[in-house]
Parts: structure tokens; C-alpha cells; sequence
């Protein structure tokens, strides 16, 4: 089994997903970027991925 992408995690991935740690939405006044590594897949165990998701929400709704 394939082990998940998220630095410090030893758990077994059980999503595939085009998020990247190192790609999360950047905010810049009334702007957004899109995603840096849009096309790549990465392993996430499900933990991982439900963090992942939180923090970008939560860097959607600062300026909201």
C-alpha cells in the first residue's frame, strides 16, 4: 500500500487527490491564485486530507 504524501504521517493513503500541501489557494487582497500543482496526484490517508480541505477553507473565508 501506497503511504501518505503529508510530511511526518506514516499512515497508508486511502484517497488520491490533486491537492498539495505546497499549493494551497494564495489570497492576495481581492485576488486568488489558483492551485500551483493542479495536475499532479498526490496520496493522502484520510486524516490528512480532511486537514488539508479545513485549511483551505479557512483561507477562503479570511477575507469573506
Amino acid at each position: 500500500m501506497v503511504r501518505c504524501e503529508n510530511e511526518g504521517c506514516q499512515n497508508d493513503s486511502s484517497i488520491i487527490s490533486r491537492l498539495s500541501t505546497r499549493g494551497l489557494l494564495i489570497r492576495n487582497s481581492n485576488e486568488t491564485n489558483s492551485f500551483i500543482d493542479a495536475y499532479q496526484k498526490y496520496n493522502y490517508c484520510k486524516n490528512c486530507h480532511d486537514n488539508l480541505l479545513e485549511r483551505i477553507w479557512e483561507n477562503m473565508k479570511i477575507d469573506n
